[in-house]
């Protein structure tokens, strides 16, 4: 038997069929493969674009506004959870994470003790929270409130009665360093 080049080998029965046979292995494949370079960069754009507008280089935990002026603190923690809700104090209105739920004036002028809008949002958000942790749901049961510094004090003690109501304990404040006052990068008293 002579020495054959390696590779497929069909036996007797296979070796004249169209499929299978001689004349199929002899067939060259092409050596150059097209690559669509069109759709290819396209897709790269996209996938560039999605990271750049979901990965913040600064490393903040809370997104800050431009009209809030935080206080300052002398001995600040750094924060820890990212997945923390925020409420939002600004001289103008009350932010429940993106949902305007009442205006400064009009706690100023209120005698309820309790915003009623944001307790609702409060709780839905809680009941989340029970839900995906159970009984540890207690434990995570933080909130951060970024104030501005000249907000009177009756509207942020309106703002922890009510999130003391809708059963978030611990409450975290954003405060400025004095070292990073110049900086405006948030923490936590």
């Amino acid at each position: 038997m002579p020495i054959q080049v390696p590779g497929k080998r069909y036996g007797k029965r296979l070796a004249n069929s169209r499929v299978f046979g001689k004349s199929n292995m002899q067939m060259s494949r092409p050596s150059n493969v097209e690559l669509f370079l069109t759709p290819l960069v396209d897709m790269f754009v996209i996938v560039v674009l999605f990271l750049m507008a979901n990965f913040s280089a600064t490393g903040e935990v809370l997104s800050m506004r431009h009209d809030i002026r935080l206080p300052e603190a002398v001995n600040p923690e750094e924060m820890q959870a990212m997945d923390v809700p925020s409420v939002i104090v600004s001289p103008t209105d009350i932010v429940f994470e993106t949902k305007v739920v009442a205006t400064t004036e009009g706690l100023v002028n209120s005698v309820d003790p309790n915003i009623h809008l944001l307790e609702e949002e409060l709780r839905t958000q809680r009941k989340g929270l029970e839900a995906r942790l159970g009984p540890k749901a207690d434990e995570m049961a933080d909130i951060n409130i970024q104030a501005d510094q000249d907000i009177p004090f009756s509207v942020i003690k309106r703002v922890m009665y009510t999130c003391a109501a809708a059963g978030y304990y611990n409450i975290n404040f954003a405060v400025l360093s004095e070292e990073e006052a110049k900086e405006k990068t948030p923490e936590v008293s």
